[in-house]
């Protein structure tokens, strides 16, 4: 499945980036519980909407290199990371990227970088074992529709 995304938060960045609705800009904070990087780039599913806090489904996105806050690329959601109160995660690859862009099944994500996301995860809330590609397609699809960015 392949929606489109924006990243918040690029790969290595240790703050927390929101787009105020009211001025459109885009503001950066430290997470307050976070005490290590981003391993991953993080965003949302443009068009979404998540039951459990109102705002769009969060997608963690594979790829090589950090992208740039307020980046709208394609993804291709492999997996699900649970969390407490419904508030699940995605995880999906950049279609474009080159290392991850084949990828259709959580299988094909390294240990390492799995590991490396729910470490980070588990510095402020408990999180189970990932969903598939079956568990996230079917959250999306529930959440809305995604058109082009």
């Amino acid at each position: 499945m392949i929606r489109n995304a924006i990243v918040e938060d690029p790969w290595g960045s240790p703050h927390h980036h929101a787009l105020g609705p009211a001025a459109r800009v885009w503001r950066e904070w430290r997470h307050p519980h976070a005490r290590s990087p981003w391993p991953v780039n993080y965003g949302c599913l443009v068009e979404t909407d998540n039951a459990a806090d109102g705002d769009p489904l969060d997608v963690m996105i594979l790829s090589t290199t950090p992208l740039r806050t307020d980046t709208c690329l394609a993804v291709r959601v492999i997996g699900l990371l649970p969390r407490p109160g419904d508030d699940h995660q995605l995880l999906a690859v950049a279609v474009d990227e080159s290392k991850y862009g084949d990828a259709r099944r959580l299988a094909e994500v390294s240990a390492d970088c799995l590991a490396a996301i729910e470490r980070r995860r588990r510095e402020w809330i408990t999180i189970a074992a990932w969903g598939d590609v079956g568990d996230a397609e079917a959250l999306v699809l529930e959440a809305g529709r995604t058109p082009d960015c």
